[in-house]
């Protein structure tokens, strides 16, 4: 049995304000509090245990429910866990009763949580409502961001009998609302696996996001692209050039752009002007050649572009085209802002020049006092 277990009162003559008064100084003192509680174990630390009524009154909760020292004595030697010097002037828990450690399983079967009381309930409330169910040794009601009550609590009781209680007792209400009720262990399980529910279903949002996406992108392609214009060849020798792809294909079809780089044996060729171009040039360059695509005096393999293959390749045309003329518009952009074609800066519009800033030549200037467009001696005026 642990110290809290038996914290009660020795005498059954207890007023109301007795039994408030030992019960939050057991909470200060009990095994709960007092094995994190730094100040307090600074204070006991100092002699033999002992604790001044005068440094205890600065403890909020006991400071509201009396102020008077001589009360707290009073009440606190009808305690069964703390002892009152004989002077009434300070107070300790019992030798007798030492420290217990908490461990984490004993913790574990003793929390509770509970979810469904009003947002103005005090602390008094919600102590008096949780030990009809048994002692509990501490409370917490939990607060968020604005340390405003959520309505929910964690508890811990004194022993596992008293939380099994709780959690398993049918139908508990509080002011006729049902309350929420789980073991702190298990609330923090549920809590997991919901997170985890949320984010796969995130994840299976995203996914289906993009997913409709890129087939939105495929259906913009294909609308957009001419199907059997791409032919794709391979084995192509080392010592073949781009203009020789070109000039064999160029009289059977159209030929658009030759994807190729030098040393490469692979090669993809574009033919314009209609849908299955690509096809109908590779049937008339057989047709002419005994069925073989012939080029440096290799055989060639060669075939058209069908299904996601075609539109992968389509869509790489798009995309490329559409950086250059990104790329384009930032150049076009920098040499607006880079000023005149002869790399000087830009007058600004509207404004004459004089001959106060010296930006005139006086041999340049016409009747007007305008400048000479004609006449400024630099004949390097060409865009580079």
């Amino acid at each position: 049995m642990t110290a809290t277990e038996d914290q009660t009162a020795v005498s059954a003559d207890l007023t109301d304000l007795d039994r408030k008064i030992i019960r939050q100084v057991e909470y200060y003192f009990g095994d709960m509090n007092l094995g994190r509680d730094k100040f307090l174990r600074e204070e006991i630390s100092k002699d033999d245990g002992w604790v001044s009524l005068e440094t205890m009154l600065n403890f909020n909760r006991l400071k509201l429910l009396t102020g008077d020292a001589q009360v707290i004595a009073a009440a606190l030697k009808k305690s069964a866990l703390m002892e009152v010097s004989d002077d009434a002037k300070k107070i300790r828990r019992s030798p007798a009763k030492p420290l217990c450690e908490v461990s984490r399983d004993d913790l574990k079967s003793r929390c509770i949580y509970a979810k469904g009381f009003p947002l103005d309930i005090t602390l008094d409330q919600a102590m008096e409502f949780f030990e009809k169910f048994g002692r509990t040794d501490s409370i917490h009601m939990r607060k968020d961001a604005k340390k405003q009550f959520k309505g929910s609590c964690f508890v811990t009781y004194s022993n596992d009998s008293s939380a099994k209680n709780f959690v398993e007792t049918e139908d508990v209400k509080y002011n006729d609302v049902p309350l929420i009720r789980h073991s702190r262990d298990n609330y923090f399980k549920m809590k997991i696996a919901q997170k985890k529910q949320k984010s796969e279903e995130k994840s299976k949002k995203t996914e289906e996001q993009q997913q409709a996406k890129e087939k939105d992108e495929i259906e913009k392609v294909k609308a957009r692209m001419t199907t059997g214009a791409i032919l794709s060849i391979e084995g192509i020798p080392a010592r073949t050039r781009r203009e020789d792809i070109k000039g064999y294909f160029s009289k059977y079809g159209l030929v658009e752009w030759v994807d190729f780089e030098s040393g490469n044996n692979t090669s993809r060729v574009r033919f314009g002007a209609k849908a299955d171009a690509a096809k109908e040039a590779l049937e008339k360059a057989k047709e002419e050649n005994e069925g073989k695509i012939v080029i440096n005096d290799i055989e060639l393999q060669c075939r058209v572009l069908e299904g996601d293959e075609e539109v992968e390749h389509w869509d790489g045309i798009f995309k490329s085209k559409r950086e250059r003329q990104m790329s384009n518009k930032d150049k076009f952009k920098k040499k607006r802002r880079g000023g005149d074609r002869r790399g000087g800066p830009q007058r600004k519009r509207g404004r004459k020049p004089s001959e106060k800033d010296g930006s005139v030549d006086k041999k340049a200037k016409t009747a007007d006092g305008e400048d000479d467009d004609d006449d400024d001696g630099d004949d390097n005026d060409d865009d580079e």
